[in-house]
C-alpha cells in the first residue's frame, strides 16, 4: 500500500478480507493512547444485567509495547510469526453468550482525542461480522473506560458452531484517534470443544 494513502475509518469498513499486513506501525500511536485493563464478562440475565467475570488482563507498564517487541515486529514480515499477532483458544459455546468487554485506557498525550474502534471478523477469509464503537472524546492525562457488548447472533456464526467441531475466526481491530489510524491488532481465535471456555 502506498505510503501516501491515508487509511481512514471508511476504508477499514470497506475491507472484506483479513489484511495480509499490519496497516500501521507500533510507532504510529503518536497520541500515546495506552490500554491498561481489559475485562470480559458474561451478561447472565438481560433484565437485571447480572454479570459473571470470565477473565481480566492488566497492563501495569507505562507503555503499551516494549522496545524488544517493537524491534521484532519490524524484523518479522510474516504476520503469523509476528509478536503482534494474538492467539486465543476458546470453547465455541462462548458464541452463544451475551458478552461485555470493558476497556480501560489512558490518554497520555497533550490533546483531547476522539477515539473509535472498528472490528472485522473473518472466516475462510470472508467477512462475517463487523463492529463499530465510538468511544467519544477523552481529555489529556485522563483514565477512561468503555463498555462494549457483543451478541454473536449472525447466521454465519450459528452455522459454524453447529456444523463444525473446530473452526477458526480471524479479526482485524483498528483504533483511530481523530480519524487517524494509530493501532492495528490482529487476533486468531481457535474454537474447539476440547478447550476451556477461555484459555489464552
Amino acid at each position: 500500500m502506498s505510503s501516501s494513502f491515508e487509511i481512514n475509518p471508511d476504508y477499514v469498513k470497506s475491507l472484506t478480507s483479513f489484511t495480509d499486513s499490519f496497516l500501521c506501525d507500533l510507532d504510529d500511536n503518536i497520541f500515546n493512547i495506552c490500554f491498561t485493563k481489559l475485562i470480559f464478562k458474561q451478561i447472565q440475565n438481560n433484565s437485571n444485567k447480572t454479570e459473571k467475570l470470565l477473565f481480566e488482563l492488566k497492563n501495569d507498564s507505562n507503555n503499551n509495547i516494549n522496545e524488544e517487541i517493537k524491534q521484532k515486529s519490524k524484523e518479522i514480515k510474516d504476520i503469523y510469526k509476528n509478536p503482534r499477532m494474538l492467539r486465543y483458544h476458546l470453547d465455541p459455546d462462548i458464541l452463544d453468550l451475551n458478552l461485555k468487554l470493558t476497556l480501560e485506557y489512558k490518554n497520555e498525550g497533550k490533546k483531547p482525542l476522539s477515539l473509535k474502534m472498528i472490528e472485522n471478523h473473518y472466516h475462510d477469509n470472508q467477512l462475517i461480522m463487523q463492529f463499530f464503537h465510538d468511544f467519544g472524546f477523552c481529555i489529556p492525562h485522563s483514565v477512561n473506560q468503555q463498555d462494549i457488548t457483543y451478541k454473536f447472533n449472525s447466521h454465519e456464526i450459528d452455522k459454524l458452531s453447529k456444523s463444525k467441531s473446530s473452526f477458526e475466526i480471524k479479526t482485524d481491530t483498528f483504533f483511530f484517534a481523530n480519524d487517524k489510524l494509530i493501532i492495528h491488532n490482529k487476533t486468531l481465535f481457535y474454537f474447539s470443544k476440547n478447550n476451556n471456555l477461555l484459555h489464552k
